[in-house]
């Protein structure tokens, strides 16, 4: 499936990245992996099961590691929100962030991804959005 375009929420390079930083042990890796995951999600990006509930239905999640080789009983410690929009193929990032083990869809606590990709829904406009190309 070809996208033709793609956009990152200006949040997540002025807040996520930043937050991301200080808890990942490379930071390069990590950034990398996140590539990949995202190159990942739009080559399937309707995927069954990543769809997600309460203020963030019809956005989607990924789950991917922040290092490039994990170990095998390890699980995905990274989270990135997103919506495909089909018509015109355009994919939107808007937030990237570490896994919480408990539930923090309410709150800022643990920086959770869920809550700031709600937050971010709230007061949201096109001037928000940046495309990328890498």
């Amino acid at each position: 499936m070809k996208i033709i375009k793609e956009f990152w929420h200006q949040e997540i390079i002025v807040m996520d990245l930043p937050i991301i930083a200080e808890h990942v042990e490379d930071f390069n890796a990590f950034y990398d992996t996140f590539l990949t995951a995202i190159h990942k999600a739009k080559r399937n990006p309707l995927r069954p099961g990543w769809s997600l509930r309460h203020d963030l239905i019809g956005w989607r999640e990924y789950k991917f590691f922040s290092k490039n080789n994990p170990n095998p009983q390890e699980k995905p410690d990274m989270r990135f929100v997103y919506h495909y929009d089909k018509a015109p193929k355009y994919f939107y990032v808007l937030a990237v962030g570490l896994r919480n083990s408990k539930e923090t869809r309410y709150s800022k606590e643990q920086h959770s991804v869920y809550y700031m990709a709600a937050e971010r829904l709230k007061k949201i406009t096109p001037a928000y959005w940046q495309m990328i190309q890498h």
